[in-house]
């Protein structure tokens, strides 16, 4: 629904460093890890740290978004 609008937003502000992980990882790669983020958060919040589940939460959704993002970069 708000897609359409917020995507712009999001790939403008992750495009340096979606041109600069294009280097390295691939798309799939970079999902693999938003995958691993997203995880160890659910074990951080069954662990009851939920500052650190909080950052890794965090770096799940960067990392999610910044796979879409180098995704059409490198076509």
């Amino acid at each position: 629904m708000f897609d359409r609008y917020l995507r712009p937003v999001k790939d403008k502000l992750l495009l340096p460093g979606a041109k600069i992980i294009d280097k390295y990882f691939s798309p799939n790669q970079i999902s693999i890890i938003a995958f691993v983020f997203g995880l160890l958060s659910c074990l951080m919040i069954i662990l009851n740290h939920l500052q650190i589940a909080l950052v890794f939460w965090f770096l799940n959704r960067i990392t999610d978004g910044l796979d879409g993002t180098v995704s059409r970069i490198s076509n």
